[in-house]
Protein backbone atom coordinates (compact mmCIF):
# COMPACT_ATOMS: atom_id res chain seq x y z
CA UNK A 1 0.00 0.00 0.00
CA UNK A 2 2.81 2.55 1.15
CA UNK A 3 4.50 1.79 -2.26
CA UNK A 4 1.44 2.23 -3.90
CA UNK A 5 1.18 5.54 -2.60
CA UNK A 6 5.15 6.41 -2.96
CA UNK A 7 5.12 5.35 -6.45
CA UNK A 8 1.79 8.07 -6.59
CA UNK A 9 3.42 10.57 -5.47
CA UNK A 10 6.17 10.11 -7.86
CA UNK A 11 4.60 10.56 -10.87
CA UNK A 12 2.12 12.92 -9.84
CA UNK A 13 5.49 15.06 -8.79
CA UNK A 14 6.99 13.94 -12.43
CA UNK A 15 3.57 15.00 -14.08
CA UNK A 16 3.44 18.39 -12.17
CA UNK A 17 7.11 19.44 -13.08
CA UNK A 18 6.77 18.77 -16.66
CA UNK A 19 3.89 21.09 -16.79
CA UNK A 20 6.31 24.09 -15.10
CA UNK A 21 9.61 23.26 -16.88
CA UNK A 22 9.80 23.01 -20.29
CA UNK A 23 11.85 19.74 -21.85
CA UNK A 24 14.68 20.61 -23.73
CA UNK A 25 12.66 19.15 -26.98
CA UNK A 26 10.54 21.89 -26.78
CA UNK A 27 7.47 21.79 -29.54
CA UNK A 28 5.76 25.10 -28.73
CA UNK A 29 2.28 25.63 -30.34
CA UNK A 30 2.18 24.47 -33.80
CA UNK A 31 0.15 27.19 -35.98
CA UNK A 32 -1.45 26.35 -39.02
CA UNK A 33 -0.52 27.86 -42.25
CA UNK A 34 -3.83 28.46 -43.82
CA UNK A 35 -6.95 30.59 -44.52
CA UNK A 36 -9.39 30.72 -41.24
CA UNK A 37 -12.27 28.82 -43.09
CA UNK A 38 -9.45 25.73 -43.87
CA UNK A 39 -8.30 26.13 -40.23
CA UNK A 40 -12.08 26.26 -39.04
CA UNK A 41 -12.41 23.00 -41.22
CA UNK A 42 -9.68 21.08 -39.73
CA UNK A 43 -10.81 21.86 -36.46
CA UNK A 44 -14.66 20.59 -37.28
CA UNK A 45 -12.94 17.44 -38.28
CA UNK A 46 -11.07 16.75 -35.31
CA UNK A 47 -13.84 18.02 -33.21
CA UNK A 48 -11.61 20.32 -31.71
CA UNK A 49 -12.02 24.19 -31.05
CA UNK A 50 -10.18 26.53 -33.39
CA UNK A 51 -7.81 28.76 -31.30
CA UNK A 52 -6.72 32.49 -33.10
CA UNK A 53 -3.95 34.87 -31.71
CA UNK A 54 -5.11 38.00 -33.08
CA UNK A 55 -1.87 40.28 -33.33
CA UNK A 56 -0.74 43.34 -34.92
CA UNK A 57 2.82 43.85 -35.71
CA UNK A 58 3.67 46.67 -34.35
CA UNK A 59 2.18 45.44 -30.69
CA UNK A 60 5.12 44.90 -28.00
CA UNK A 61 2.98 41.80 -25.60
CA UNK A 62 2.33 40.24 -29.57
CA UNK A 63 5.37 40.10 -29.93
CA UNK A 64 6.01 38.88 -26.27
CA UNK A 65 3.91 35.76 -26.46
CA UNK A 66 5.18 34.20 -30.23
CA UNK A 67 9.09 34.59 -28.41
CA UNK A 68 8.40 33.61 -25.20
CA UNK A 69 4.93 31.98 -24.30
CA UNK A 70 4.00 30.36 -27.35
CA UNK A 71 7.12 27.99 -28.32
CA UNK A 72 6.93 26.81 -24.26
CA UNK A 73 6.50 22.74 -24.57
CA UNK A 74 3.97 23.09 -21.51
CA UNK A 75 2.00 25.61 -23.62
CA UNK A 76 2.09 23.29 -26.93
CA UNK A 77 1.64 20.03 -25.01
CA UNK A 78 -1.91 21.60 -24.03
CA UNK A 79 -2.89 23.81 -27.22
CA UNK A 80 -1.66 20.93 -29.85
CA UNK A 81 -3.80 18.65 -27.98
CA UNK A 82 -7.20 20.33 -27.59
CA UNK A 83 -7.24 22.96 -30.48
CA UNK A 84 -6.40 23.59 -34.08
CA UNK A 85 -3.89 26.80 -33.68
CA UNK A 86 -4.00 29.95 -36.06
CA UNK A 87 -2.00 33.07 -36.46
CA UNK A 88 -3.36 36.56 -37.62
CA UNK A 89 -2.44 39.93 -38.40
CA UNK A 90 -5.88 41.85 -37.86
CA UNK A 91 -4.22 44.61 -40.49
CA UNK A 92 -3.57 42.21 -43.35
CA UNK A 93 -6.24 40.38 -45.53
CA UNK A 94 -8.55 38.22 -44.07
CA UNK A 95 -7.70 39.71 -40.74
CA UNK A 96 -9.23 42.58 -41.43
CA UNK A 97 -12.80 41.25 -42.10
CA UNK A 98 -12.46 38.99 -38.76
CA UNK A 99 -11.57 42.03 -36.69
CA UNK A 100 -14.76 43.20 -37.58
CA UNK A 101 -16.35 39.92 -37.14
CA UNK A 102 -15.10 38.73 -33.99
CA UNK A 103 -15.10 42.88 -32.49
CA UNK A 104 -11.59 42.52 -32.22
CA UNK A 105 -10.49 46.12 -30.58
CA UNK A 106 -7.84 45.26 -28.90
CA UNK A 107 -4.76 43.50 -28.91
CA UNK A 108 -3.71 40.64 -28.39
CA UNK A 109 -7.16 39.09 -28.49
CA UNK A 110 -6.67 35.35 -27.95
CA UNK A 111 -10.15 33.87 -29.30
CA UNK A 112 -11.17 30.16 -29.13
CA UNK A 113 -14.09 29.17 -31.85
CA UNK A 114 -16.82 26.64 -31.70
CA UNK A 115 -15.91 25.89 -35.31
CA UNK A 116 -19.72 23.91 -35.76
CA UNK A 117 -21.44 27.68 -35.07
CA UNK A 118 -18.40 30.33 -35.26
CA UNK A 119 -19.48 31.27 -31.76
CA UNK A 120 -16.66 32.22 -29.78
CA UNK A 121 -16.73 30.21 -26.20
CA UNK A 122 -14.17 32.11 -24.59
CA UNK A 123 -11.80 35.22 -25.33
CA UNK A 124 -8.66 36.59 -23.53
CA UNK A 125 -7.32 40.02 -24.06
CA UNK A 126 -4.07 40.91 -23.01
CA UNK A 127 -1.60 39.19 -22.66
CA UNK A 128 1.05 37.72 -19.45
CA UNK A 129 4.39 36.24 -19.69
CA UNK A 130 3.65 33.31 -17.14
CA UNK A 131 3.13 30.27 -19.27
CA UNK A 132 0.56 28.93 -16.59
CA UNK A 133 -1.37 31.73 -17.28
CA UNK A 134 -2.03 31.07 -20.89
CA UNK A 135 -3.25 26.96 -20.31
CA UNK A 136 -5.26 28.29 -17.29
CA UNK A 137 -6.86 30.72 -19.81
CA UNK A 138 -7.04 27.55 -22.17
CA UNK A 139 -8.49 25.20 -19.69
CA UNK A 140 -11.30 27.56 -18.85
CA UNK A 141 -12.07 27.68 -22.71
CA UNK A 142 -11.79 23.70 -23.09
CA UNK A 143 -14.31 23.22 -20.09
CA UNK A 144 -17.80 23.46 -20.49
CA UNK A 145 -18.56 24.65 -17.04
CA UNK A 146 -16.41 27.93 -17.50
CA UNK A 147 -16.51 28.56 -21.12
CA UNK A 148 -19.09 31.57 -22.19
CA UNK A 149 -21.73 29.12 -23.68
CA UNK A 150 -21.23 27.30 -20.11
CA UNK A 151 -21.40 30.37 -18.08
CA UNK A 152 -24.37 31.30 -20.38
CA UNK A 153 -26.75 28.39 -19.93
CA UNK A 154 -26.12 28.13 -16.01
CA UNK A 155 -27.05 31.73 -16.02
CA UNK A 156 -30.71 31.02 -18.00
CA UNK A 157 -31.00 28.77 -16.06
CA UNK A 158 -31.05 30.77 -12.67
CA UNK A 159 -31.11 34.62 -13.37
CA UNK A 160 -31.62 35.18 -9.99
CA UNK A 161 -28.90 33.13 -8.14
CA UNK A 162 -26.35 35.85 -7.49
CA UNK A 163 -23.01 33.29 -7.76
CA UNK A 164 -24.27 32.19 -10.77
CA UNK A 165 -25.00 35.66 -12.22
CA UNK A 166 -21.26 36.77 -10.84
CA UNK A 167 -19.63 34.29 -13.15
CA UNK A 168 -21.30 35.26 -16.26
CA UNK A 169 -20.52 38.57 -15.63
CA UNK A 170 -17.04 37.83 -14.86
CA UNK A 171 -16.89 35.80 -17.87
CA UNK A 172 -18.34 38.85 -19.73
CA UNK A 173 -15.72 40.86 -18.42
CA UNK A 174 -12.64 38.75 -19.07
CA UNK A 175 -14.23 38.64 -22.78
CA UNK A 176 -14.46 42.66 -23.05
CA UNK A 177 -17.99 42.12 -23.89
CA UNK A 178 -19.13 45.11 -22.38
CA UNK A 179 -21.67 45.90 -24.02
CA UNK A 180 -23.29 42.30 -23.25
CA UNK A 181 -22.16 42.24 -19.40
CA UNK A 182 -24.09 45.88 -19.08
CA UNK A 183 -27.02 44.33 -20.28
CA UNK A 184 -27.15 41.36 -17.86
CA UNK A 185 -26.17 43.95 -14.81
CA UNK A 186 -29.12 45.66 -15.71
CA UNK A 187 -31.53 43.02 -16.02
CA UNK A 188 -30.05 41.14 -12.33
CA UNK A 189 -30.19 45.01 -10.65
CA UNK A 190 -33.14 45.88 -11.88
CA UNK A 191 -34.55 42.63 -10.71
CA UNK A 192 -33.93 43.22 -6.77
CA UNK A 193 -36.16 42.78 -4.18
CA UNK A 194 -36.08 45.32 -1.63
CA UNK A 195 -35.90 41.98 0.94
CA UNK A 196 -32.37 40.86 -0.90
CA UNK A 197 -30.83 43.89 -2.56
CA UNK A 198 -28.42 44.38 0.21
CA UNK A 199 -26.93 41.32 0.53
CA UNK A 200 -23.32 40.00 1.04
CA UNK A 201 -23.52 38.29 -2.96
CA UNK A 202 -25.21 41.39 -4.21
CA UNK A 203 -22.60 43.83 -3.00
CA UNK A 204 -19.72 41.03 -4.40
CA UNK A 205 -21.64 41.93 -7.84
CA UNK A 206 -21.20 46.01 -7.20
CA UNK A 207 -18.20 46.17 -6.59
CA UNK A 208 -16.31 43.98 -8.72
CA UNK A 209 -18.68 44.92 -12.08
CA UNK A 210 -19.32 48.83 -11.38
CA UNK A 211 -16.45 50.44 -12.59
CA UNK A 212 -17.97 53.44 -14.16
CA UNK A 213 -19.76 56.44 -12.91
CA UNK A 214 -21.97 56.61 -16.21
CA UNK A 215 -23.10 52.82 -15.93
CA UNK A 216 -26.73 51.72 -14.99
CA UNK A 217 -24.86 49.80 -12.30
CA UNK A 218 -23.46 52.90 -10.63
CA UNK A 219 -26.84 54.72 -10.87
CA UNK A 220 -27.95 52.07 -8.79
CA UNK A 221 -25.53 52.24 -5.87
CA UNK A 222 -25.63 55.98 -6.05
CA UNK A 223 -30.03 55.27 -5.40
CA UNK A 224 -29.73 53.04 -2.59
CA UNK A 225 -26.41 53.95 -1.51
CA UNK A 226 -28.17 54.44 2.27
CA UNK A 227 -29.31 50.72 2.59
CA UNK A 228 -25.99 49.74 1.27
CA UNK A 229 -24.53 51.81 3.71
CA UNK A 230 -26.30 50.16 6.64
CA UNK A 231 -25.90 46.88 5.39
CA UNK A 232 -22.42 46.86 4.14
CA UNK A 233 -20.61 48.94 5.74
CA UNK A 234 -20.65 52.87 5.43
CA UNK A 235 -16.22 52.71 4.85
CA UNK A 236 -16.90 49.70 2.19
CA UNK A 237 -19.34 51.60 0.48
CA UNK A 238 -17.77 54.97 0.49
CA UNK A 239 -14.63 53.69 -0.69
CA UNK A 240 -15.92 51.73 -3.53
CA UNK A 241 -17.35 55.34 -4.44
CA UNK A 242 -14.63 57.30 -4.42
CA UNK A 243 -12.55 54.73 -6.18
CA UNK A 244 -15.25 54.88 -9.29
CA UNK A 245 -14.82 58.62 -9.41
CA UNK A 246 -11.55 58.75 -9.10
CA UNK A 247 -10.43 56.27 -12.31
CA UNK A 248 -12.99 58.13 -13.71
CA UNK A 249 -11.41 61.33 -13.64
CA UNK A 250 -7.56 59.89 -13.87
CA UNK A 251 -8.89 59.31 -17.40
CA UNK A 252 -8.89 62.83 -18.76
CA UNK A 253 -5.92 64.10 -16.77
CA UNK A 254 -3.03 63.93 -19.82
CA UNK A 255 0.17 66.37 -20.10
CA UNK A 256 -0.88 67.34 -23.06
CA UNK A 257 -4.10 69.33 -24.73
CA UNK A 258 -6.67 66.46 -26.70
CA UNK A 259 -7.42 68.07 -30.20
CA UNK A 260 -11.27 68.72 -29.55
CA UNK A 261 -12.53 66.82 -31.91
CA UNK A 262 -11.06 63.62 -29.65
CA UNK A 263 -12.07 64.63 -26.93
CA UNK A 264 -14.77 63.32 -25.18
CA UNK A 265 -16.93 66.53 -24.13
CA UNK A 266 -20.72 64.75 -23.36
CA UNK A 267 -18.42 61.84 -21.00
CA UNK A 268 -16.57 64.76 -19.43
CA UNK A 269 -20.13 67.17 -19.09
CA UNK A 270 -21.73 64.20 -17.17
CA UNK A 271 -18.35 63.48 -14.71
CA UNK A 272 -18.62 67.24 -13.61
CA UNK A 273 -22.42 67.12 -13.05
CA UNK A 274 -22.06 63.70 -11.02
CA UNK A 275 -18.88 65.49 -9.11
CA UNK A 276 -20.47 68.36 -8.12
CA UNK A 277 -23.34 66.26 -6.48
CA UNK A 278 -20.21 64.17 -4.31
CA UNK A 279 -18.84 65.42 -1.15
CA UNK A 280 -17.32 62.40 -0.06
CA UNK A 281 -13.53 61.89 0.25
CA UNK A 282 -11.19 63.33 -2.04
CA UNK A 283 -14.27 65.82 -4.02
CA UNK A 284 -12.47 68.92 -3.98
CA UNK A 285 -9.73 67.80 -4.94
CA UNK A 286 -11.00 65.71 -7.96
CA UNK A 287 -12.80 68.76 -9.02
CA UNK A 288 -10.10 70.78 -9.10
CA UNK A 289 -8.23 68.24 -11.62
CA UNK A 290 -11.65 68.57 -13.94
CA UNK A 291 -11.00 72.21 -13.76
CA UNK A 292 -7.79 71.78 -14.62
CA UNK A 293 -8.76 69.58 -18.16
CA UNK A 294 -11.64 71.92 -19.01
CA UNK A 295 -8.74 75.50 -18.71
CA UNK A 296 -6.63 73.44 -20.63
CA UNK A 297 -9.16 72.30 -23.58
CA UNK A 298 -9.82 75.71 -23.76
CA UNK A 299 -6.18 76.77 -24.04
CA UNK A 300 -6.45 79.03 -21.07
CA UNK A 301 -2.86 78.80 -19.62
CA UNK A 302 -3.23 81.84 -17.76
CA UNK A 303 -6.64 80.49 -16.00
CA UNK A 304 -4.37 77.02 -15.28
CA UNK A 305 -2.08 78.92 -13.41
CA UNK A 306 -4.55 81.21 -11.57
CA UNK A 307 -6.30 77.76 -10.49
CA UNK A 308 -3.13 76.46 -9.31
CA UNK A 309 -2.35 79.58 -7.24
CA UNK A 310 -5.77 78.96 -6.04
CA UNK A 311 -4.87 75.56 -4.54
CA UNK A 312 -1.85 76.58 -2.56
CA UNK A 313 -3.41 77.07 0.67
CA UNK A 314 -6.16 74.53 -0.04
CA UNK A 315 -6.35 71.58 3.07
CA UNK A 316 -7.68 68.85 0.78
CA UNK A 317 -4.37 68.86 -0.89
CA UNK A 318 -2.40 66.55 0.76
CA UNK A 319 1.87 66.74 -0.01
CA UNK A 320 1.65 63.67 -2.53
CA UNK A 321 -1.71 65.17 -4.27
CA UNK A 322 -0.08 68.90 -4.27
CA UNK A 323 3.39 67.55 -6.02
CA UNK A 324 1.11 65.47 -8.42
CA UNK A 325 -1.79 68.34 -9.29
CA UNK A 326 0.94 71.26 -9.49
CA UNK A 327 3.49 68.71 -11.60
CA UNK A 328 0.14 67.90 -13.99
CA UNK A 329 -0.06 71.30 -14.38
CA UNK A 330 3.00 72.48 -15.52
CA UNK A 331 3.57 69.80 -17.69
CA UNK A 332 0.45 71.27 -19.68
CA UNK A 333 2.20 74.27 -20.41
CA UNK A 334 4.83 73.45 -22.47
CA UNK A 335 2.55 73.88 -25.55
CA UNK A 336 2.05 77.46 -23.77
CA UNK A 337 3.53 80.30 -26.10
CA UNK A 338 3.58 83.13 -23.40
CA UNK A 339 6.43 83.86 -21.59
CA UNK A 340 5.04 85.49 -18.68
CA UNK A 341 2.77 82.47 -18.39
CA UNK A 342 6.07 80.24 -18.95
CA UNK A 343 8.18 82.01 -16.11
CA UNK A 344 4.89 81.47 -13.31
CA UNK A 345 5.39 77.85 -14.06
CA UNK A 346 9.15 77.91 -13.76
CA UNK A 347 8.18 79.51 -10.31
CA UNK A 348 5.89 77.58 -9.31
CA UNK A 349 8.38 75.14 -10.25
CA UNK A 350 10.80 75.76 -7.29
CA UNK A 351 8.03 75.28 -4.91
CA UNK A 352 8.08 71.34 -5.57
CA UNK A 353 11.37 70.48 -4.60
CA UNK A 354 10.46 70.03 -0.52
CA UNK A 355 8.54 67.11 -2.80
CA UNK A 356 11.30 65.31 -4.36
CA UNK A 357 11.91 62.22 -2.09
CA UNK A 358 13.10 59.88 -4.88
CA UNK A 359 15.00 59.86 -7.86
CA UNK A 360 12.51 59.19 -10.16
CA UNK A 361 10.66 62.31 -8.63
CA UNK A 362 13.37 64.20 -9.24
CA UNK A 363 13.91 62.86 -12.90
CA UNK A 364 10.11 63.84 -13.76
CA UNK A 365 10.88 67.24 -12.55
CA UNK A 366 13.87 68.08 -14.09
CA UNK A 367 12.02 66.88 -17.42
CA UNK A 368 9.11 68.94 -16.93
CA UNK A 369 11.65 71.93 -16.36
CA UNK A 370 13.07 71.03 -19.73
CA UNK A 371 9.74 71.06 -21.64
CA UNK A 372 9.07 74.49 -19.91
CA UNK A 373 12.62 75.70 -21.17
CA UNK A 374 12.20 74.19 -24.88
CA UNK A 375 8.98 76.01 -24.63
CA UNK A 376 10.78 80.07 -23.97
CA UNK A 377 13.21 79.16 -26.71
CA UNK A 378 16.25 78.12 -24.29
CA UNK A 379 17.26 75.34 -25.87
CA UNK A 380 20.73 75.84 -23.68
CA UNK A 381 19.04 75.02 -20.49
CA UNK A 382 16.74 72.46 -21.87
CA UNK A 383 19.98 70.51 -22.89
CA UNK A 384 21.62 70.60 -19.53
CA UNK A 385 18.44 69.71 -17.29
CA UNK A 386 17.90 67.09 -19.84
CA UNK A 387 21.00 65.67 -19.23
CA UNK A 388 20.66 65.91 -15.61
CA UNK A 389 17.53 63.68 -15.78
CA UNK A 390 19.76 60.87 -18.18
CA UNK A 391 21.99 60.89 -14.91
CA UNK A 392 18.86 60.12 -12.43
CA UNK A 393 18.43 57.14 -14.49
Amino acid sequence: MRINLLLKYIITTIIVSSTIIPTGNAQGIQFEESTFNEALAKAGQEKKLLFIDCYTTWCGPCKMLSKIVFPNDTAGAFFNKHFINLKMDMEKGEGKTLSKTFRITSYPTLLFINPENQEIVYRVCGAHPNVRWLVGEAQKAADPNQNLPGLSARYTENKQDAPTVLRYLNGLAAASMTHERDSILHLYLSSLSDENRYSEDNWQIIESQVNEPYSIGFEHLLKYTPGYRQSIGEEKVNEKIETVYKYAVSRFIRRKRIPAEQFPQPTFDRLVSLLKEYNGKNASFYRAELNLVDLVQKGDYKGVMDALDGTEKDPAFSDDKRFYFTWVNLNYLSECKDPVIINRGLAWAEKLKPYLSTPAMKRSWLLMKSALYAAKGDSETEKALKEEAEKMK
